[in-house]
C-alpha cells in the first residue's frame, strides 16, 4: 500500500496493517489526534466585487442576427 508517507492529503499505510484492525484503529486515532493539535487555518479575505464602468451592454433583440 505504500511506505507511510503523506501524499495529496492521504496517508499510505503498509498492507500488513490492513489485516490488523486493532493496530489500524490505533494508527487512525493517533492521526486524528495529530490533526486536532494543529493550529486552525486563517480565514481568507473576501474578494471585493468588481464594478464595471459605463453602461452595461443591452441584450440582442429577438430575431436579430449575430454578426460574424
Amino acid at each position: 500500500m505504500g511506505d507511510g508517507r503523506v501524499r495529496s492529503k492521504k496517508a499510505m499505510l503498509p498492507e500488513s496493517m490492513m489485516g490488523n484492525p486493532t493496530q489500524l484503529r490505533r494508527w487512525i486515532a493517533r492521526a486524528f489526534e495529530g490533526a486536532a493539535s494543529l493550529p486552525a487555518k486563517k480565514a481568507k479575505k473576501a474578494k471585493k466585487a468588481t464594478v464595471t464602468k459605463g453602461v452595461p451592454k443591452a441584450a440582442p433583440a429577438k430575431g436579430a442576427r449575430r454578426s460574424r
